[in-house]
């Protein structure tokens, strides 16, 4: 099973925790996340500063059943609302950065 990294404040993180979904982007359709396998860390993308969180301190790692619409190195896109996830844990994002890397 593929784990994922999305990058949010901690606020959104227990959130993300708590309801076991990633929830679409609020400024382009689609959910988010980056393939730790596969995945690059390109901090214009995983740390920006658009959309309702504005502080990218924390990470979600988590897998899901559900494939990806499509993938790029910087990012795995699903079209979707909400995405189920399983596994869910809370890490900063030096640590997911360092996944990553």
């Amino acid at each position: 099973m593929t784990t994922y990294i999305h990058f949010t404040s901690f606020e959104d993180a227990k959130a993300i925790c708590l309801s076991k979904e990633l929830w679409e982007s609020s400024f382009v359709g689609g959910v988010y996340a980056v393939n730790t396998t596969t995945g690059t860390y390109l901090p214009g993308v995983q740390l920006t500063e658009l959309g309702r969180t504005k502080t990218r301190d924390y990470a979600v790692v988590f897998t899901t059943d559900v494939a990806p619409s499509y993938e790029y190195p910087e990012e795995s896109v699903w079209n979707l609302d909400k995405l189920p996830i399983k596994q869910v844990k809370i890490i900063s994002a030096a640590s997911a950065i360092s996944t990553l890397n």
